[in-house]
């Protein structure tokens, strides 16, 4: 093995180093590269934790989806599921009152502005719970599906997006 100075002229240029100090220069070049791969990988794990944080935490207060609400003191609720090329839409009322008369309810379900379902039931019982239930087919990437519940002392309109790649 050649010990001496390695000498390299591409072009007239002169590049004169010797292999003893090349490689004793070399266990500390590779401690630092391995420090600085520690430090870079912690540091890239709090940056994704952060991001989960922002995303867990923050992103549901800036996007509100209003598929909850209640009507006459009634929980009611919108949710999607997806099966196929269709979406199946459910709204749910529960009466969670101790006594209560059950009255008439019109409800109307929009996909994309236009009427899926429209039909008129009581509201539940005391201490019951009452679905609505109806299907659509997927049109767009992302559809914007509203329920507006109705009865005689008011309306709530509940609304959910169902996407396409859900």
């Amino acid at each position: 093995m050649n010990r001496g100075p390695e000498i390299f002229e591409p072009e007239g240029l002169l590049v004169e180093y010797s292999r003893e100090e090349r490689l004793k220069a070399l266990p500390l070049t590779k401690g630092r590269k391995r420090a600085f791969r520690k430090y870079s990988m912690k540091l890239l794990m709090l940056d994704i934790l952060f991001l989960c944080i922002i995303g867990g935490v923050v992103y549901p207060f800036i996007v509100k989806r209003n598929s909850r609400g209640s009507l006459d003191g009634m929980p009611c609720s919108l949710s999607l599921r997806y099966a196929g090329e269709y979406v199946y839409i459910t709204v749910e009322m529960k009466n969670e009152q101790k006594k209560s008369e059950p009255c008439p309810v019109e409800l109307r379900i929009f996909g994309d502005g236009q009427l899926v379902k429209r039909g008129s039931d009581l509201t539940p019982p005391a201490g019951g719970v009452r679905s609505f239930y109806a299907k659509m087919k997927r049109g767009k990437e992302q559809m914007l599906v509203l329920a507006e519940l109705e009865t005689e002392k008011g309306l709530l309109v509940l609304k959910a997006v169902a996407g396409a790649s859900s």
